[in-house]
């Protein structure tokens, strides 16, 4: 006996829609947000600009470092930054506004800005190529480490970075 031909089609049409669950179940899409978690040691230069006693300290930096990072992606990639600080390094109340240029292995660009009080920067993913044109996210940045400096006007340390990232195409 010959079975009607929907009968026939419609297991192929489970078994295939099946396999469409199962595979945006078990592979993340191009823009599904990632977290990731990295460290970013550095060191720069600060020039005051201006010297009073009576007013808070406040500085231009330029940095430079590198990323250590589980996340393939931002392992071993170069960090350029400037920024903006008003404060002591030990007062919870300093302010940091800054930008950061990010250059990976293959030579595509991340450009992060942000802006914090004490210790801690938000940073947000502002734009990127190649891989990462479309970028979006943030990070929390959190100096860990703070070495003493090894000439004037210079410093040295860690931060934590822990945030998620998008990439949309």
């Amino acid at each position: 006996m010959k079975r009607p031909t929907l009968l026939v089609a419609f297991p192929a049409v489970l078994v295939g829609l099946a396999l469409a669950v199962l595979s945006v179940l078990t592979f993340p899409s191009g823009g599904a947000a990632e977290e990731f978690e990295a460290t970013h040691c550095f060191g720069g230069t600060f020039t005051a600009f201006q010297g009073s006693q009576e007013l808070k300290p406040l500085v231009a930096y330029t940095q430079n470092g590198i990323i250590r990072s589980p996340n393939k992606l931002f392992n071993n990639a170069a960090a350029h930054c400037n920024g903006v600080v008003r404060g002591s390094a030990g007062d919870p109340a300093r302010e940091n506004y800054g930008f950061c240029k990010l250059v990976d292995a293959d030579g595509d660009i991340i450009v992060t800005g942000g802006h914090g009080t004490g210790m801690k920067v938000k940073l947000r993913f502002l734009e990127g190529t190649g891989k990462w044109k479309g970028i979006t996210g943030d990070n929390e940045s959190e100096v860990v480490i703070a070495a003493k400096s090894a000439v004037p006007d210079s410093f040295h340390g860690c931060a934590q970075w822990k945030g998620k990232y998008e990439v949309k195409k």
